[in-house]
């Protein structure tokens, strides 16, 4: 199962970058 903590991170990672691309896009909207 140690194979499965690097996957983890990585999907995390990603979910974090759109996350802050989106509200980066919607700051600029707005703004």
């Amino acid at each position: 199962r140690d194979s499965d903590v690097p996957s983890r991170r990585a999907f995390a990672h990603l979910v974090v970058c759109r996350y802050r691309r989106i509200s980066q896009l919607k700051r600029r909207k707005y703004e």
